[in-house]
């Protein structure tokens, strides 16, 4: 009695594991949008974050603690860090689907240089996968994140010496620049993270925002 109890037992548990090993029949994968043409954000001045909150504030409507400014792992103001008045980012797909990078913006030093930072996340329909071997398939890839901009020697982005920039370039360029497949150009792309970035000091100085 105590062995069928044991072997009842034990065979119970393998049950238990091969039902989460086994794919529910009939899931999905999700489908894609209908349409996203394009990816538009206002830029905000990037301020590192407070923690943990050590300052009193007794502001109306503040919370009771914060922190002062900080730009340490943010980029400061004062040359060679950025300045910037304004800043406009928006990647957008185009005819060919090679996506468009565009930057403007005002305020900044004369021959500011900066860098459009992207972290993408990219799923493609109709791949071939080796482990295992299946045609046609659904596959989300690995986070890609890219620092680029148009001047292909420097990979940066310039303000004219009046402080404004206007810049554009494909983003399959943007992924050559970084040395990453450019069939991730195409598919359900997620921008799950964008930002500007100083050239030279690698810090990020405006990242989607709004000032209120």
């Amino acid at each position: 009695m105590m062995m069928q109890r044991t072997l009842g037992g034990i065979g119970a548990a393998m049950v238990g594991v091969i039902g989460l090993l086994v794919t529910p029949a009939g899931a999905q994968p999700v489908a894609f949008p209908t349409k996203a043409l394009g990816y538009n954000v206002w830029l905000a001045r990037a301020m590192d974050p407070c923690n943990p909150a050590v300052v009193s504030v007794t502001s109306a409507g503040s919370p009771a603690a914060g922190c002062f400014q900080s730009n340490t792992a943010t980029d400061g103001q004062v040359s060679p860090g950025a300045k910037m008045s304004y800043a406009r980012l928006s990647v957008s797909r185009t005819v060919n689907h090679r996506g468009r990078i565009r930057v403007f913006g005002s305020g900044f030093y004369g021959g500011q240089r900066m860098k459009v930072q992207l972290t993408l996340r990219v799923t493609k329909t109709g791949q071939t996968t080796k482990h295992p071997l299946q045609n046609g398939k659904r596959v989300t890839f690995e986070d890609v994140t890219v620092q680029c901009g148009s001047n292909s020697i420097t990979g940066c982005f310039t303000a004219n010496l009046r402080g404004n920039v206007a810049g554009s370039m494909a983003l399959d360029d943007c992924l050559t620049q970084n040395a990453q497949p450019t069939g991730l150009v195409s598919g359900n792309i997620q921008i799950v993270d964008s930002a500007l970035v100083n050239c030279d000091t690698g810090k990020v100085f405006a990242t989607p925002g709004i000032l209120n």
